[in-house]
């Protein structure tokens, strides 16, 4: 082999090393390894499976004592020592290699490349596996009985956002939170949490698993330079992603339905808009029209009017977001299959039909309602006083407008993108659900 051909061959392999260390990185890992998700590059092999913030997790969820606190942050930093050291021995193994390389065929590339980092990845578990001993041994009786449910808030905090469809990546814990329930309250609804606790730590189990197996299955394809889809493994896969997501959806209601109705329904609506926030997300509208209701120079009846249009056009797109939310479940498990179908075809030269999503159609007939409701508001308020609305712009007739030889004299490049996506249903998917206070903070902030 040439000098020439063996550089070329090496930039190659560099180039599928980016990929193949990232996939073995997660892949040799078990579930409780709590590495870094989703590793996307060579570099996130050298982020260490804890790092400097865990600590705190450490001491709130163990409610350790401050000696105790002290000893951990040492056997961290003792940690970091020995992982530091353990990564930068593989680099100088790579680095080693470089000369053996000449004397190998093309076959034999990809092994000896992926070799270091492959005997890292049992070296990173174990230093791992050794620090989490360590700490288990200063803990007390009640500590070490808390310590299963810290590790998995661990596996929550280290995975469970490696999601790919709505909702499967949502963390309840987290919207409760953002409630700032009373203690009596959270009381109450201990056991209904514990159960969640359970019950997504299992799903979350299966979906890393599955994602590992997957992984490992590409490692193998980059190194045997055969890539294939294997369909009845991605199908796994995806039955493991739709029962993690399908874990949250149920424990949504049973959570709702565990707190006092008022809260209950606010968590509701929290907890849909973060899973699925091309449904339940707040449309620009509403605070338009609660602008409307708020000018000083209308009068009663007008106003009257005002509110009766917007909790009427709530009503319409509350029912339109839940058939949102039903097609966005329905379909997006299927579009992710039809993609890696379509990805394995072009290596083939087959063609296979990109699935047409059904949400869309939803979409313009949620952006036509909206329309003509704003429409109403406009002839009520007449144009001059709308148009003086904060957010009023995208409903003003010039800005859906499209002629044949370009858009209106004076139109701005935002009154163009406006019109373009009233148009074509494209605009930012959003909903209605949620509390009110929450609408106007975020419709605010566009």
């Amino acid at each position: 082999m040439t000098g020439m051909k063996l550089r070329v061959l090496l930039n190659r392999t560099m180039c599928s090393l980016t990929l193949a260390t990232a996939v073995a990185l997660v892949a040799s890992a078990p579930v409780s390894a709590q590495s870094p998700a989703g590793a996307a590059g060579f570099a996130e092999m050298s982020v260490h499976d804890y790092l400097h913030r865990d600590i705190i997790l450490f001491a709130d969820a163990l409610e350790l004592d401050e000696g105790q606190r002290v000893i951990v942050e040492s056997l961290y930093e003792d940690y970091r020592s020995t992982f530091d050291t353990g990564w930068a021995r593989t680099q100088q193994r790579f680095t080693d290699m470089r000369d053996d390389l000449k004397n190998v065929d093309r076959e034999q590339v990809m092994s000896m490349v992926l070799a270091p980092f492959e005997r890292w990845e049992q070296e990173r578990d174990e230093i791992r596996r050794t620090f989490e001993e360590n700490v288990k041994v200063i803990l007390n009786r009640r500590q070490l009985e808390n310590w299963p449910a810290f590790q998995r808030q661990m596996v929550r905090e280290k995975s469970l956002h490696r999601g790919r469809l709505s909702g499967e990546s949502l963390n309840l814990f987290h919207v409760l939170r953002d409630l700032r329930l009373d203690d009596r309250t959270l009381m109450d609804i201990d056991n209904v949490m514990e159960q969640y606790d359970l019950a997504l730590h299992d799903a979350l189990q299966q979906r890393n698993e599955a994602l590992a197996e997957s992984q490992r299955a590409m490692l193998n394809s980059i190194r045997t330079q055969e890539p294939s889809l294997d369909t009845s493994r991605l199908q796994s896969e995806i039955r493991r992603r739709v029962a993690l997501r399908d874990v949250n959806d149920q424990f949504i209601d049973y959570i709702a339905d565990a707190l006092p109705p008022d809260r209950g329904e606010e968590f509701r609506a929290n907890a849909l808009e973060r899973a699925y926030p091309r449904a339940f997300r707040p449309v620009p509208a509403v605070r338009v029209l609660r602008e409307a209701e708020r000018m000083d120079d209308i009068d009663s009846a007008t106003r009257d009017e005002i509110v009766a249009i917007r909790e009427a056009m709530l009503d319409e797109l509350d029912g339109i977001a839940v058939r949102l939310y039903q097609s966005i479940r329905d379909h997006e498990p299927k579009a992710k299959m039809n993609r890696a179908k379509i990805t394995a075809a072009r290596q083939t030269g087959e063609e296979v039909e990109r699935l047409v999503d059904p949400s869309v159609r939803i979409y313009r007939e949620r952006d036509e309602r909206v329309n003509e409701y704003m429409t109403q508001v406009r002839d009520l308020l007449g144009e001059e006083k709308f148009a003086g609305l904060p957010g009023s712009s995208r409903w003003l007739p010039q800005r859906r407008v499209h002629q044949v030889d370009g858009p209106p004299s004076g139109t701005t490049r935002r009154q163009v993108r406006d019109a373009q996506n009233d148009a074509s249903g494209s605009s930012n998917p959003t909903g209605v659900s949620g509390s009110q206070d929450r609408r106007d903070r975020r419709n605010r902030n566009r």
